[in-house]
């Protein structure tokens, strides 16, 4: 029988040695199931915070800031057409409203692209005071005039 070489075999793995790498192995995608969990975990509770503390009061402001807007439109509106001096009280309040709520705005979102935008907004808004609103009241004081109406 010395023609009979047999090749060498290859070592079997146990049972036991197996069973230890399989669940190796489940152990190791758990721990890495769970890591990726608390990173998406973590990731939620910013973006959630981020919408409490800053994206939602925003909101809330833009609509204070909307309301003061047209309050003072309306306001201007109405003593031009009027002539009553208890139409401008809208007007007043809604600038203070205003101003209030640019600043919150201004104050929210000073780190964000928008602040640009809120800037741009109390630009539009002051120069609508000066070119439209103070004319038109100042015209309708002097008795010249509606030119809120025209405008």
């Amino acid at each position: 029988m010395a023609g009979d070489a047999r090749a060498p075999r290859a070592p079997r793995l146990t049972l036991r040695i197996r069973l230890t790498a399989i669940l190796g192995l489940v152990a190791l995608l758990l721990v890495g199931t769970l890591g990726a969990q608390l990173v998406l975990q973590s990731r939620q509770r910013d973006i959630r915070n981020e919408l409490l503390e800053r994206v939602d009061p925003a909101l809330v402001a833009l609509g204070d800031l909307r309301a003061g807007l047209v309050d003072q439109e309306t306001g201007v509106r109405g003593y031009a057409l009027a002539g009553d001096p208890r139409f401008l009280e809208p007007y007043e309040r809604g600038q203070g409203a205003a101003a209030d709520a640019t600043s919150r705005l201004a104050e929210l979102l000073d780190d964000s692209p928008l602040a640009d935008e809120v800037r741009t907004v109390d630009e539009l808004t002051e120069s609508w005071r000066v070119e439209i609103a103070e004319p038109s009241i100042a015209a309708t004081q002097q008795g010249t005039g509606s030119a809120a109406t025209d405008e």
